[in-house]
């Protein structure tokens, strides 16, 4: 007697055999920090394997805290965490019971979510460009920089989308800073281009602490110039200002500085933040994605 499979449960078979999507396969935590000595015991057997940072911890592991020194933080898929301190020996059953808290940076919760990405589909963050987690905006007609758009570097790269009835574009900035009441002062900068970006560089250097306002028009086939966008930029004094406290232990204390430092303008700091990082841990593919996104945002790639 022939047996007849339904269809769906022929497909169900296939997608868990060949994809590996089976819920056993994968991890139930990811290893954010350590300190100390800290060891698992897999469920699947084999040696007793020592706990660091981006390890996972898979169902039925056994997770032991060696004295009292050790200090464990593991993280699920929803940017949730679990803080062990002190010696002591905890099942994934154990886990499982414990409050969790939510990690309340935007970049910690980004970085933690491409590690995410990277374990299920090695290699995919290689492709991601655009500013998720980071301060710029998207899904407008300006691509960069955001409005009040604040940096210490002496350039400044606009980006924005192309316009099919749009020969080209004319990108303008004036200073706001010494403008007096019901006057505008001379343009610091004008250009026409062909092209959907420009790097604006200005001799002698744009001034720090002060507020220039930009405008982008689009220019159609008659000559005819149409307003596009506009907004604010500041230059600011990196030595003006300090970072925020961390939220967390560990590669969160730079990360959320490195925000911090772009939210406000010091992006030479941020820049030179995330290099060491990269120098400390160049095989990380989370951080190496963060660094690319911040070089998009801020006109460093």
């Amino acid at each position: 007697m022939k047996l007849f499979w339904p269809i769906q449960i022929i497909l169900l078979i296939i997608l868990l055999t060949d994809t590996g999507l089976a819920q056993a396969q994968w991890p139930d935590y990811g290893v954010y920090h350590t300190v100390g000595t800290i060891k698992c015991v897999a469920a699947k057997g084999g040696p007793v394997q020592i706990v660091r940072k981006g390890s996972w911890v898979y169902d039925g592991d056994r997770i032991q805290l060696v004295d009292e020194t050790a200090d464990i933080i593991l993280f699920t898929r929803d940017s949730n965490y679990i803080h062990l301190k002190g010696k002591g020996t905890y099942t994934t059953k154990d886990l499982q019971t414990m409050q969790r808290s939510h990690v309340p940076d935007n970049i910690t919760a980004r970085y933690l979510s491409l590690l995410w990405d990277e374990l299920f589909r090695p290699g995919s963050n290689g492709a991601t460009v655009g500013s998720a987690g980071g301060v710029s905006r998207g899904g407008s007609f300006m691509l960069s920089p955001a409005d009040n758009y604040r940096t210490s570097l002496d350039r400044v790269l606009f980006r924005w989308q192309r316009m099919a009835a749009a020969t080209g574009y004319r990108l303008t900035l004036r200073d706001k800073t010494t403008t007096a009441p019901g006057q505008s002062n001379p343009p610091v900068y004008d250009s026409t281009v062909s092209d959907t970006q420009l790097v604006v560089r200005v001799t002698p250097p744009l001034s720090y602490g002060h507020t220039y306002a930009w405008s982008l028009e689009w220019i159609s086939k008659g000559g005819h110039r149409q307003p596009a966008a506009n907004g604010t930029a500041v230059l600011v004094n990196e030595a003006d200002l300090l970072p925020i406290p961390p939220s967390l232990p560990g590669i969160d204390t730079f990360l959320s500085r490195a925000q911090y430092l772009e939210l406000v303008g010091c992006t030479r700091s941020a820049n030179s933040l995330y290099l060491r990082l990269l120098a400390a841990d160049p095989t990380d593919p989370a951080l190496r994605t963060l660094y690319r996104e911040f070089q998009r945002r801020n006109g460093l790639d």
